[in-house]
C-alpha cells in the first residue's frame, strides 16, 4: 500500500496545481504533506509561502519564504515574494533590501525594479524611484506603470520637461488613461502654457479623473 502514497514530487505538484486553480487553501494541505515527507525542500516552502499570501496571512508565508531561503539563498523567487509581503505590512525598508536582494540574483525581471520603485516613493526616496523605473522600462519598454509613476515621482522632484516625456508615453500606451492627461495639465500650467494645460484638464475629465474638476475651475474658468 505504500507504493500507491504520492511522492514528495507528485505533493509539490499537486499543491503548484492547486495554487494555479485558486485554492490556497487545499494547496497547503499538500504542501503541508510534502513538508513532512522532506522538510529539507525549499520549493515546498516557496509554494506554502505563496499559498498564505494568498489567504492574506503574511506572517506566516514570511516564515516559510525565510525558510526556503535558508535552504537556498540563490533562488531570487522568495526574496522578491518575501519583499510584496514586508510591503504589504508596510515594512518597506525590509522590503527594499528583498526586492535589493532578488535583484542581486536576478537583475532582469521588470516587476522587481517596479516595486522596488513604489517602495522608494513611499519612504520618499524619489530618485531613488526614478532609478528604478528606468531599468524596469529598458527591460520593458511598453510596461505603463513604469512610465507613469516615472512621471508622478519626477513631479515630486520637480523635473517638470523629464515628467512630461513620461506621461506623454503612458498617454501613447493607454490614450484614454485620464490622470496621465491630468498631470500633463499640472505641468504645461506649472510651465507657463495655460491653455495647453487647461486643454489637458479637460481631456482628463471627459476620460474620467474627476479631480480635474477642482483643477478646471481654480486654472482655467476665469
Amino acid at each position: 500500500m505504500a507504493s500507491c502514497s504520492p511522492s514528495e514530487e507528485q505533493l509539490v505538484e499537486q499543491g503548484r496545481t492547486l495554487l494555479d486553480q485558486g485554492d490556497p487553501e487545499k494547496a497547503i494541505e499538500y504542501l503541508d504533506r510534502a513538508i513532512k515527507e522532506n522538510k529539507e525542500n525549499p520549493q515546498s516552502y516557496n509554494l506554502r509561502g505563496v499559498a498564505y499570501f494568498q489567504l492574506e496571512d503574511p506572517k506566516n508565508a514570511i516564515a516559510d519564504w525565510e525558510s526556503a531561503i535558508i535552504l537556498d539563498s540563490t533562488d531570487y523567487k522568495p526574496h522578491y515574494n518575501r519583499g510584496n509581503a514586508l510591503f504589504s505590512i508596510e515594512n518597506y525598508r525590509q522590503a527594499i533590501k528583498s526586492y535589493s536582494r532578488a535583484l542581486d540574483i536576478q537583475p532582469d525581471i521588470s516587476d522587481i525594479y517596479l516595486n522596488r520603485a513604489s517602495a522608494w516613493v513611499i519612504v520618499g526616496e524619489y530618485e531613488q524611484a526614478i532609478r528604478d523605473y528606468d531599468f524596469s522600462i529598458k527591460l520593458e519598454p511598453k510596461n505603463f506603470l513604469a512610465h507613469f509613476n516615472r512621471g508622478k515621482s519626477l513631479v515630486k522632484i520637480f523635473n517638470l520637461t523629464m515628467a512630461e516625456e513620461s506621461f506623454s508615453k503612458a498617454i501613447e500606451l493607454d490614450p484614454k488613461h485620464g490622470e496621465s492627461y491630468y498631470w500633463l495639465g499640472y505641468i504645461h500650467i506649472n510651465l507657463g502654457d495655460k491653455e495647453k494645460g487647461c486643454n489637458e484638464l479637460e481631456k482628463a475629465m471627459r476620460y474620467g479623473f474627476n479631480p480635474s474638476n477642482k483643477a478646471l475651475t481654480d486654472n482655467c474658468n476665469s
